[in-house]
């Protein structure tokens, strides 16, 4: 078998188990029991079959190791930079639409 056909082959039955899931999403749970351990297997196998398809690449090889390294101090001031940012939105909103769900107004 050549890679083009296993590769063919292996897209094929992800898109199946992507539409099994699908349909599973839809049937009565008792129903649906019986479906989830052949799923997760072709799934579990799938994935294996991924791993080995493309192996990972060497170390010093992927694209994060080619950046310049930040010091510790940059990372912190990145990350509380995002903090504040997440705070001054959320205050933000609930200034905004605070009013709207009080006392089940809104709704």
């Amino acid at each position: 078998m050549t890679g083009e056909r296993r590769e063919e082959i292996t897209e094929k039955l992800w898109r199946l188990a992507e539409r099994h899931a699908e349909e599973l999403e839809h049937q009565p749970i008792a129903q649906a029991q019986r479906a989830l351990q052949p799923l997760a297997r072709l799934t579990r196998t799938l994935g294996e079959m991924d791993k080995h398809a493309h192996p990972p690449l060497p170390p010093g090889e992927y694209e994060i190791d080619n950046q310049p390294r930040r010091s510790l101090h940059e990372l912190r001031d990145e990350l509380v930079a995002h903090l504040e940012r997440i705070e001054r939105e959320e205050k933000e909103y609930d200034e905004r639409y605070r009013w709207t769900f009080e006392n089940g107004a809104g709704i």
